[in-house]
């Protein structure tokens, strides 16, 4: 096991960097013990799996990036924050 398997952790691809703190640069996958749970792309729109095991929980309402039958169809919502994200727009919790 490595340690970016547990707990909160962000991942570049392209750089193939993990971070416990959120990147203020390119587009990042959001990682909750060691299962990808989201994403954050350069245009501040955030990806969230609505499938696995844990989820991303916003805690104000953004906007939807797309429309909401293609929620159903792919399986992920898209939401535009419009800024940079922080640990204050969200909370992980467990799936019901």
């Amino acid at each position: 096991m490595k340690i970016h398997d547990f707990g909160l952790w962000f991942h570049c691809d392209y750089e193939t960097r993990w971070s416990k703190t959120i990147p203020e640069d390119g587009t990042f996958d959001i990682y909750y013990d060691g299962i990808c749970i989201g994403w954050f792309t350069i245009d501040y729109c955030l990806g969230c799996f609505l499938h696995k095991q844990y989820v991303i929980r916003l805690k104000r309402d953004y906007p939807p990036k797309e429309p909401s039958s293609q929620v159903l169809v792919y399986g992920f919502a898209q939401f535009l924050i419009g800024r940079l994200l922080t640990l204050e727009d969200f909370d992980i919790e467990l799936r019901p």
